[in-house]
């Protein structure tokens, strides 16, 4: 019998967003906690950042951004490395 506790392993995961608004395919992988999910979620566009099951299911839409990427002024970050 399912109880309250097993909710506590939900992970959660960023999706993108059709124009419409609904989701279409996930943007990152699952991550364990909403701090670092958060952090993924303020920096996109045209996104949602919902909570899934131990089996990928999503169980909640926490959060969406349905500014269009057209609409946006935001650039790429560009990550420097030496060689």
């Amino acid at each position: 019998m399912a109880t309250i506790n097993d909710n506590i392993n939900l992970r959660y995961q960023i999706y993108s967003l059709k124009v419409n608004g609904e989701l279409d395919k996930p943007i990152t992988i699952p991550i364990l906690t909403r701090e670092r999910a958060n952090k993924y979620f303020n920096e996109c566009v045209q996104c949602a950042l919902v909570s899934i099951n131990e089996y990928g299911s999503i169980i909640e839409i926490i959060d969406k951004n349905e500014t269009l990427i057209n609409e946006s002024n935001r650039r790429p970050k560009v990550i420097k490395r030496r060689l």
